[in-house]
């Protein structure tokens, strides 16, 4: 069936692709977009890009170190290098360099005759080909996916820079810079992890690891919040091939285990646990949900660090790592502090905050928030006058249970004045209903009532049959709905329904 339809002024719409542009998408336009950017069409296979892609695989599967700094000094003094060997293939490593060749070749052969068969077949792809060509050579629009959930979002880019660069320009977040550091940085980031490394603060494994190579710049991106008013965007940072990705990483696996999980979930089948063991808080009480404002890049860095250093340390010496307090804050900063990026050909620091996109984003986001709940949340659960029976959050969203007669704004005033950088929105329940996370929760006398619960931009677009995808993603899709649904539904007429 059709999901695009006309306006009264005559204009198309669609339920999958959101026009925020000045352009006027054709039918044909719209009717390619439906299908998703996660559409895969006819298209050649860059040989060269594959070979290299299974090179890189094979370099670091099979353990060895190309080391780079040698390559430099090459040219400064030839004479250092006459006998090292930089490179020496064991007979394991030959074997495996000989088994994936084989299959890449194989791989390449046959997706180019799987290619070329349903070239001959499908004219829709080769068309639906120029139809996006055109649209990505028009430099006045911008195509991306929303913030939420799957679908197309067209933007004017003039209006997706500006966004952008008011974000931007609030100064205590981000700072402008006149060059790229990342030739600085990834030095200064070596030498550090070279002089821990000869104190043996890291194995010859970490170091390889951890120490950059060729490094670029953090690209910043954003992503529409379609279901928000003035459609604003959540700036997104991607950080892979950055100087300091692989230390963010490392750090990320020394400090995950200070985690308390006390009021955290970590998915909705916790929440759904956490309902049936609580089912005796129904009964004459509210649901509140709160939601906390801009969360990632409002998280006070140093603050969270010291919060890490305090338990890592010495509230908790059990999780104690070998790498001193000096050396470790210093990994810290680099990680956080020290995250440049490019944006629209300029380069900015981020100086307070953390990025989504970040390896340490989400995690110094919950430290920083398990923190605080562990130092305020008793002034609310002992409080006769806040009368608060229940906390559990994901992220930046918070489900509450309150006694009946409690104001809910008293409450979000009141949480507001804990900490100057966190700021909280509220939702209260209307008719006994609620939603959270992706359920749609309903209180009644004996416990709780639980469905699926989809936003107004729901899409419920998945991956199309005829999308050149493996046949598993396909089935995947079908069943992860599925399950779903099973495991939220608290009842057969939910589930149906």
């Amino acid at each position: 069936n059709s999901v695009t339809n006309t306006t009264d002024g005559g204009e198309l719409e669609s339920k999958l692709v959101w026009n925020l542009s000045s352009r006027s998408l054709t039918e044909e336009e719209y009717r390619t977009l439906e299908k998703g950017l996660s559409y895969n069409r006819i298209s050649s296979i860059n040989r060269p890009k594959l070979i290299s892609n299974v090179e890189y695989l094979f370099h670091n599967i099979s353990g060895i170190e190309k080391e780079s700094t040698d390559y430099r000094k090459w040219d400064e003094n030839p004479d250092d290098f006459a006998n090292k060997e930089v490179r020496v293939l064991e007979p394991r490593q030959l074997s495996l360099a000989a088994d994936l060749k084989s299959t890449t070749e194989k791989f390449f052969h046959d997706a180019q005759k799987s290619i070329k068969i349903r070239s001959n077949k499908n004219i829709t792809d080769i068309n639906d080909n120029k139809i996006l060509l055109g649209l990505s050579k028009d430099p006045s629009i911008l195509v991306t996916r929303p913030d939420k959930g799957r679908g197309v979002v067209v933007l004017d880019r003039h209006d997706y820079v500006k966004k952008l660069e008011d974000i931007l320009s609030d100064t205590s977040k981000f700072k402008l810079l006149d060059k790229d550091p990342t030739i600085s940085r990834e030095n200064k980031l070596t030498n550090l992890l070279r002089e821990m490394r000869k104190e043996e603060y890291l194995t010859q494994g970490e170091y390889r690891y951890i120490k950059p190579v060729g490094s670029v710049p953090a690209r910043l991106y954003g992503l529409p919040k379609v279901h928000k008013a003035n459609v604003p965007l959540r700036p997104i940072v991607s950080c892979i091939q950055s100087y300091n990705y692989r230390i963010g990483k490392f750090l990320a696996n020394i400090i995950k285990s200070i985690r308390t999980n006390t009021y955290s979930l970590k998915n909705n089948a916790e929440f759904l646990k956490f309902l049936v063991e609580n089912k005796t808080l129904a009964n004459n009480n509210k649901m509140i949900s709160f939601d906390i404002e801009s969360l990632f890049t409002n998280i006070p860095v140093e603050e969270t660090i010291d919060i890490a250093c305090e338990k890592l340390y010495y509230t908790k010496p059990e999780l104690r790592p070998y790498i001193p307090e000096n050396y470790f804050r210093k990994l810290m900063y680099i990680a956080t502090t020290g995250t440049h990026f490019l944006f629209n050909e300029k380069y900015y620091d981020q100086c307070d905050g953390v990025s989504m996109g970040t390896p340490l984003a989400a995690l110094l986001a919950e430290i920083f928030m398990e923190n605080f709940e562990e130092k305020y949340l008793p002034t609310l659960l002992n409080n006769n006058e806040t009368k608060l029976l229940a906390w559990r959050r994901y992220v930046d969203d918070t489900f509450t249970i309150f006694k009946n007669d409690v104001n809910e704004d008293d409450i979000r005033q009141l949480l507001n004045t804990f900490h100057p950088c966190i700021k909280f929105t509220v939702e209260s329940e209307i008719h006994g209903t609620i939603p959270f996370l992706d359920v749609t929760v309903k209180r009644h006398n004996d416990g709780f009532d639980t469905t699926v619960y989809r936003k107004k931009t729901t899409t419920k677009l998945m991956a199309k049959w005829d999308s050149l995808v493996p046949k598993s993603y396909k089935t995947a899709s079908i069943n992860a709905y599925v399950n779903r649904a099973l495991r939220v539904c608290s009842s057969s007429d939910f589930l149906f329904r």
